[in-house]
């Protein structure tokens, strides 16, 4: 069984970023108002996870080296509104293509980014295709990347992700012009983001995700299968067989039918939708496969963590009791909860009446029978007060005194313009595993806090006109 997690109280003053902020220079106003709103946010969740000062330094400066950068246009209000609406897609229900997530079990930070090219959702550009690769590269280069290697995920890439000749020869062949295929492509246009652990070590672990949708759509060939297809591909040796199968069986058991009546199918239906994989060599790089599930029900998890009663070993009933614990504490909305994959919320959009989806990614890994399940259980549209209520009350079920005693007061220090007793979402999902022995838990959040345009007083400095 792992040690309690550390988290220790956060001070109002996050030393580091302000430190930093009096020396930074930054290339123009949108990554000096990136910086203002989102950098504290990351300072003061290391600072209460006990990283030591200089991994604190540290990881603020990658931040600003690597991420900020990448970033792309701040989102901006629109017009007559209390809204900010981002011009890209995202990775979070707000449409921010930046995320802060925390392995509540190792007090872990980790960030998710969608790197937007300059020239992204332009004519030239319209599917941010080349902004993925300038900025592996540029990991490529900084010292705190942890065993870079890119290999497993190009391969992934190749299979999973239309290229720039495939969707030029997709705009140019539809019949009703290219704006028409850009609808039914939708929203969610990149196919590809990076994320990253912010390992106590001072190390960086990356790892990368796709999305297939758009080959699927091109090509015609369903998700599941391009999945399937690209995991056997890069598994010659067959050290993945099993599990791949028992999967497949599995997901055989969920597959929509189309005669039935739309909850129906969504009880039924459990439906693939990102892969991602450590870029680390590939002998040692994880492939975790992700998909959603609209009927938010306990029946569905126990059906997604046993694979519907063939994995019943005494460890996995074990996490599936701690899980069913976490499940009757979170204030969740049960039932058909519908909103898609391809739906974003404007950041400030009223989040009371949205119901989300659950999701689970399976680990596959050598040498088990059965893939690992890790489910995400949806607070999106839940007041983060109850969902921080919730956890507080789970971690004094599980011994984490410092998490039950710091946590909430932690988070909601995070956010110094938000009313957490009124907002619901900045807590968009709390994910659930089983490891030695213990609860394996993540939460991700909604990662920005909106400043004004004008700075005055922080030190920064913009170098564009």
């Amino acid at each position: 069984m792992s040690s309690p997690p550390a988290q220790t109280a956060v001070t109002e003053q996050t030393v580091p970023y302000k430190v930093l902020t009096q020396g930074l220079v930054f290339q123009n106003s949108n990554e000096l108002q990136w910086w203002h709103s989102t950098a504290p946010i990351l300072s003061k969740l290391l600072l209460s996870s006990q990283y030591d000062i200089h991994q604190q330094y540290q990881f603020l400066i990658f931040f600003r080296e690597h991420i900020i950068p990448v970033l792309g246009p701040v989102p901006r209000r629109a017009e007559g509104t209390d809204m900010l609406q981002h011009q890209w897609n995202g990775v979070h229900l707000t449409g921010l293509n930046l995320e802060f997530s925390y392995n509540l079990t190792h007090a872990m930070v980790r960030l998710a980014v969608e790197p937007v090219g300059a020239l992204a959702g332009t004519d030239e550009d319209p599917f941010n295709t080349a902004a993925i690769w300038d900025f592996l590269q540029r990991l490529s280069t900084a010292p705190l990347t942890e065993k870079f290697d890119t290999r497993r995920f190009r391969q992934f890439a190749e299979a999973l992700i239309a290229s720039e000749e495939e969707l030029g020869a997709a705009m140019a062949e539809e019949a009703e012009g290219p704006q028409r295929f850009l609808e039914r492509v939708g929203p969610r246009r990149t196919q590809t983001l990076i994320a990253m652990d912010l390992n106590k070590s001072g190390k960086i672990l990356g790892k990368g995700y796709l999305y297939p949708q758009i080959k699927s759509l091109i090509t015609g060939v369903p998700i599941k299968r391009l999945f399937f297809d690209a995991i056997r591909a890069s598994d010659p040796e067959g050290v993945l067989a099993t599990q791949l199968a028992n999967l497949e069986e599995y997901l055989d058991t969920r597959r929509p039918d189309a005669s039935r009546e739309a909850e129906e199918i969504a009880k039924g239906g459990l439906s693939l939708c990102l892969l991602g994989c450590d870029l680390v060599p590939p002998a040692t790089s994880r492939v975790k496969l992700y998909g959603i599930d609209e009927q938010v029900d306990w029946e569905n998890i126990e059906g997604i963590w046993t694979f519907n009663g063939r994995r019943t070993d005494p460890e996995s009933l074990k996490g599936l009791e701690l899980c069913r614990k976490l499940w009757d504490i979170m204030p969740l909305h049960e039932g058909f909860c519908p909103l898609g994959m391809d739906v974003f919320v404007g950041i400030g959009a009223e989040t009371s009446a949205i119901r989300c989806p659950m999701m689970v990614h399976y680990n596959l890994a050598p040498g088990i029978e059965f893939p690992e399940p890790q489910v995400y259980l949806p607070t999106f549209g839940v007041r983060d007060v109850e969902v921080l209520d919730a956890l507080t009350v789970f971690f004094e079920s599980q011994g984490w005194t410092d998490m039950a005693k710091f946590y909430k007061a932690n988070f909601v220090a995070a956010y110094p313009n938000e009313d957490l007793s009124t907002t619901r979402h900045i807590c968009a999902w709390v994910s659930f595993a089983y490891k030695n022995e213990s609860a394996y838990m993540s939460i991700y959040n909604h990662s920005f806090e909106p400043v004004g345009e004008e700075m005055n007083g922080t030190g920064s400095k913009v170098l564009e006109k």
